[in-house]
């Protein structure tokens, strides 16, 4: 193997990070891996701890191989998984480290190995969202890769790992577009993926948790995800937004974002005051009830428990409330009680 860093190397690694936040991301990362090993085959795949892996990327393995590994279920016997799954531990490895007496004789090494041809297989395990990591690794059929290799991806790997981390950035950047928002530490953001599975929370996010307990309660509340917002409280709207399927987030489902209307506040006594002026003879009692507990960011659970009644009246009050005051959104009638 060639010493690097190297011209040949340097191509590789600028490639990778100008890949970065592309459909290109991972085949480069192969690449960079794949420096002086002339390995015979490339992978990327993506190990979840509640799922079946996902393929990334591929090259000199035949789809036919690939749907073995997952429709067969030979995933379930990689020594790599289990690795992960154990231990939880990222950088650098060769397979044949991590594989237990009992996974060499598995199915994944006596079928899917050996119909394979593969005799060695290197790599490394990156960090990923929602508790999930990606996998690179070249095989050899007909020999071993150089000592020396393992050594070079020891070496490479914080290299990687900060690529991975400025990947991740931009593409969960790219999945505000849609919201105005940007990915900000400093922001109240959530992002679930299909299986209500927390991908990103920001600091901001975890704080408005311990202050708002109810925050939690609203995110689990069906019909608010279907309107796409309510108050938190008197200055903060809470908002969902769904979002369409990424190439390295398939599985991507809610986007929430937490907005402060700046400098509007007022107290509860006064908020009464505004909501019996603006709808006195026009909203019932019961109505006028429930719009206190609305504008509180009471969830539709916690207002039938406050007013003992049922869920299914609370919705009931809230359809006539939207046509009685022309309204489609919590905070659309948030602003009738301000201008």
């Amino acid at each position: 193997m060639s010493e690097y860093p190297d011209e040949n190397f340097i191509n590789l690694a600028t490639d990778a990070v100008s890949s970065v936040g592309t459909a290109d991301f991972f085949a480069s990362l192969l690449n960079v891996i794949s420096f002086g090993a002339n390995p015979d085959q490339q992978i990327a795949m993506r190990y979840h701890p509640y799922s079946v892996p996902e393929i990334r990327v591929h090259k000199g393995i035949s789809k036919i191989y690939m749907n073995l590994y997952l429709q067969r279920g030979f995933y379930r016997h990689d020594p790599v998984y289990h690795y992960w799954r154990d231990y939880g531990t990222l950088g650098a490895l060769r397979v044949a480290d991590v594989t237990t007496p009992e996974l060499s004789e598995a199915p994944y090494m006596n079928e899917f190995i050996e119909r394979s041809g593969l005799t060695d297989e290197s790599g490394m395990l990156l960090p990923w969202l929602a508790g999930s990591c990606v996998g690179l690794f070249i095989g050899m059929r007909g020999g071993k890769f150089a000592q020396d290799h393992n050594r070079f991806l020891n070496q490479i790997f914080p290299f990687l790992q900060a690529l991975t981390k400025a990947h991740l950035s931009k593409e969960l950047n790219r999945l505000f577009v849609d919201t105005g928002a940007t990915l900000d530490s400093r922001r109240a953001m959530m992002i679930q993926d299909e299986f209500e599975n927390v991908i990103f929370k920001s600091k901001s996010w975890t704080k408005l948790e311990q202050d708002y307990p109810i925050l939690i309660d609203l995110i689990k509340e069906r019909e608010f995800i279907s309107e796409g917002q309510a108050m938190l409280s008197n200055s903060l709207v809470l908002h969902a937004n769904k979002v369409g399927r990424s190439p390295d987030f398939s599985s991507v489902n809610n986007v929430f974002v937490v907005e402060r209307l700046d400098g509007i506040s007022f107290s509860e006594a006064n908020q009464k005051k505004r909501i019996k002026k603006l709808f006195f003879g026009n909203l019932t009692r019961r109505e006028q009830e429930v719009v206190e507990l609305m504008l509180k960011g009471f969830p539709v659970v916690l207002i039938a428990k406050e007013l003992g009644i049922s869920p299914g009246t609370v919705k009931n009050h809230k359809t006539k409330i939207y046509y009685k005051l022309d309204v489609t959104t919590e905070r659309e009638l948030f602003s009738q009680l301000l201008y």
